[in-house]
C-alpha cells in the first residue's frame, strides 16, 4: 500500500562477509532502510505510488536467490514521475553462520548472508574490485536522468564518460556517497543508444564500455 512501510528479512544461514545491495525500481522513488535483528537483516521500503516494483538483491554486484523480484503495490498516488524511479541502499555485512534465506513475506529464498553491519573500509582495489550496481548501466528513459552505483573505489582516480553516435551525452555527474560508493547519473535526450565508459586508475573495468539502451515507450 502506498504511504506504508513493507519488508522483508534476508536471514543469514552462510558464514562470511561482502557488500550487499537492495535496490527497488518503479513508478516512485522509495524510502529504504535496514535494521539487523536476531535472525539477520530487516529491509523495510515505503512507496509512494501505486503499480509494479522490482526488488533486486545482490551480493557483490551478482543476483541472489530468486532475484530480481516484482511486487505489486495498491493505494493513491503520493509522489513519483510514474516510471523508471529507482531507490537503492548499500552496506556491509558480515555473517558468523552459514548460507542465508531471504523471506518475501512468507516465501523463502536462498542467497548468501550477512548478520552484523560493519564500517566500509578504504581499500586500494584494482578495476576488477569494483562492483557496479543500478539499471541506468544497461537502460535509460529518453529525457530523463538514468542513474547507477560504483562501488569498492580506493584512492586512485575514477573516470566515467557517456556518449552516443551523436557525441557526450547531454549531462554526466558523478557524486561521492562515501564509503567507496559513488552515484553516477547522465542524460541522454534521444533514442540512440549510449556507451558508458568506466576507468579506474590506469585500467578499464571489465566490460567497459557497457552498452545502454533505451527504455520501452
Amino acid at each position: 500500500m502506498t504511504g506504508k512501510s513493507t519488508d522483508f528479512e534476508i536471514i543469514p544461514t552462510y558464514q562470511g562477509e561482502s557488500t550487499f545491495s537492495i535496490e527497488v525500481y518503479g513508478p516512485s522513488k522509495v524510502k529504504l532502510n535496514t535494521e539487523t535483528t536476531k535472525e539477520g537483516i530487516k529491509v523495510k521500503f515505503t512507496p509512494y505510488a501505486p503499480g509494479e516494483y522490482i526488488i533486486t538483491v545482490k551480493n557483490n554486484g551478482i543476483n541472489v536467490g530468486e532475484s530480481p523480484k516484482k511486487v505489486r503495490v495498491d493505494g493513491h498516488k503520493l509522489g513519483g514521475e510514474g516510471i523508471n524511479e529507482s531507490s537503492v541502499i548499500y552496506a556491509r555485512y558480515i555473517s558468523h553462520t552459514s548460507t542465508t534465506v531471504t523471506k518475501y513475506g512468507n516465501n523463502n529464498v536462498e542467497e548468501k548472508p550477512y548478520q552484523e553491519i560493519i564500517q566500509q573500509q578504504q581499500i586500494e582495489n584494482r578495476a576488477q574490485d569494483l562492483v557496479i550496481d543500478g539499471f541506468g548501466i544497461s537502460q535509460f528513459s529518453p529525457g530523463k536522468a538514468a542513474m547507477f552505483r560504483i562501488n569498492n573505489i580506493g584512492n586512485k582516480t575514477l573516470f566515467v564518460g557517456v556518449v552516443t553516435a551523436m557525441g557526450p551525452c547531454q549531462q554526466c555527474s558523478v557524486n561521492n556517497c562515501g564509503n567507496g560508493s559513488f552515484l553516477v547519473s547522465y542524460i541522454i535526450s534521444d533514442r540512440s543508444p549510449g556507451f558508458i565508459y568506466i576507468r579506474y586508475g590506469d585500467e578499464d573495468v571489465p566490460g567497459s564500455p557497457f552498452q545502454t539502451l533505451p527504455t520501452s515507450r
